[in-house]
């Protein structure tokens, strides 16, 4: 099978950035680097690849399922999208959805997050543990406190690494 082919398949499937489908016809194996030189450049040509829509969809796809700005920087990086395209991307989806109203949505999902208009406020182990899940999945500080501080009292963020001011 070709380049082209291969490339052809493999974006078929699922869109690439350029250096994660590079990476994937080398690894293949049996091609060489000219080749899939070629077959990249006709995939641009044609309109099949294109990191900034890769990084718009795929951003706007993670941001859905609860996924905030440092994890999706971290993970575009790694498919190898340029930093200057992965900054407006982000850019884009945080006009459209600011990351404080993702934040809350995902909280909110959580099955041991209190309602919140209950009137309760987070015990200082939940709230650190509702900090410590937010900023695994790639939320700031500022934006975590900002979430947790609705439903909760100041004195229960005393105690939490970085205590949310």
């Amino acid at each position: 099978m070709t380049a082209m082919q291969q490339a052809l398949r493999l974006l078929a499937r699922r869109a690439y950035a350029e250096q994660e489908l590079r990476q994937r016809l080398l690894r293949g194996g049996g091609l060489n680097h000219n080749d899939v030189d070629q077959a990249i450049a006709k995939c641009y040509d044609l309109g099949y690849l294109d990191d900034q829509h890769f990084a718009q969809e795929r951003i706007r796809h993670r941001f859905d399922q609860g996924y905030g700005p440092a994890y999706l920087r971290a993970e575009l990086r790694q498919c190898g999208v340029a930093e200057e395209i992965v900054t407006q991307a982000l850019q884009q989806q945080l006009e459209q959805s600011p990351a404080v109203v993702v934040a809350r949505a995902v909280w909110q999902r959580r099955p041991d997050v209190r309602d919140p208009m209950s009137g309760q406020s987070l015990r200082r182990e939940d709230a650190r543990k509702h900090y410590t899940f937010l900023r695994r999945r790639g939320f700031d500080h500022d934006t975590v406190c900002q979430v947790l501080q609705t439903n909760s009292d100041r004195d229960d963020f005393e105690g939490i690494d970085h205590e949310c001011e």
